[in-house]
Order: structure tokens, then sequence, then C-alpha cells
């Protein structure tokens, strides 16, 4: 069974370049640098597993951290988000 990866990179439009390094925090717009992986899926097409991993453009304050409230703001952007963009991961 063949293994693949692909990469998505989730950020806010700016005026930046979408194949920078630089990108718009998801949750506050603001530039950095910034990217964690945030998720990874698994798919099965065609006897070829497909890994997809979720890398998120976040910036030092908005960091997932202890906040609860903060966490549930982001975690609806981030699933409406793939829901729209990725419908195929959004029921995984």
């Amino acid at each position: 069974m063949t293994k693949k990866i692909k990469n998505i990179y989730i950020y806010r439009d700016s005026h930046l370049p979408e194949e920078g390094w630089l990108q718009s925090c998801f949750d506050c717009y603001q530039i950095t640098s910034k990217l964690i992986l945030f998720k990874t899926y698994k798919t099965n097409n065609n006897n070829a597993d497909i890994y997809w991993e979720i890398y998120i453009h976040q910036c030092n304050n908005c960091k997932c951290d202890e906040n609860e409230e903060k966490q549930k703001k982001f975690l609806n952007s981030y699933n409406k988000y793939i829901h729209k963009y990725f419908p195929e991961l959004s029921t995984r």
C-alpha cells in the first residue's frame, strides 16, 4: 500500500504572498512566522493511505492556552474552515 502525505497550511488572507513563510495569524490576523502542526487525518483512496497534516499559523498571543473559552472559539473557527474547504476531512 502506498503512503502519501498532504500538507495543508491554514492562515487568514492578507497582502502577503501565499508561498511565504510569514502569514497572517488564523486567530487575530497579526503577521507571524509561527506554525504549528495542529492535527493529522488519515484517509484511504485507491489503495493509498493519505495522511493530511494540518499546519496552522498562530502568533504567540493566540497560541492555544489554558483559557477554555479561547480554545472553544478557536476550535469552532477551525472546524468551520475545515468543513468549508476540506469537507472530506470534516467528518473525521
